[in-house]
Order: structure tokens, then sequence, then C-alpha cells
């Protein structure tokens, strides 16, 4: 009962956390779009367990390349500051709706 409840508790914190990574304006289509990944994720996490039969060490594997890459990957993303001030740059061109081009930076 102990685990369960840590886990919902990570659950909730995490998803408050991810709210509050995205500006404003791009939090809806953020949420959804983190709201999608994990419902794919919770899809086929279930299929995982199926690749012991090939060969034991298979599912290890696989979530472990998938943890160390994604923490990997988080190295090189920017702070929220520095996306904060190209955001207050951006919004201040004229014809800027949704994002960023390339030559407004």
């Amino acid at each position: 009962m102990t685990g369960k409840f840590g886990f919902t508790m990570a659950f909730s914190i995490v998803y408050i956390y991810t709210a509050e990574v995205y500006p404003t304006v791009l939090r809806n289509v953020g949420m959804g779009m983190c709201s999608s990944a994990a419902r794919i994720g919770s899809i086929t996490a279930p299929y995982v367990i199926y690749l012991g039969s090939y060969n034991k060490a298979l599912p290890y594997i696989l979530m472990g390349s998938l943890t160390i890459s994604s923490s990997a990957f988080s190295f090189w993303r920017p702070s929220t500051e520095t996306f904060q001030k190209q955001w207050s740059r951006c919004r201040n061109v004229r014809g800027c709706v949704m994002g960023c081009k390339k030559g407004n930076i």
C-alpha cells in the first residue's frame, strides 16, 4: 500500500511540474503531447514482458536503454529561463503567432 501511495504521489507531482514547464501560451499543447505519449507508453508497456520469451535480459535492456537515453537527452534541453527569453523576443515580432521562426531569434 505504501508503494501505491508513493506512485500516486509521484504521478501527481510530475503532472503538476510538467504543466509548469511550458509557458502559458503553449501549456495546452504541451500537456496534450505529454498525455498522448504517456497513453502510448501505457498501451505498449505490457507487451515488453513478451520480449522475455526470446531472451530473459531483453526487457531489462530495453527499459534500461530507454531510461539512459531519456536522461542523456535531458542534458541538451534548454533551461526554462533561456526559453522564456526567446519567447519574449519572438512575441514582439510581427506575424509570429505560435512559434518562433529560425530567423526571428
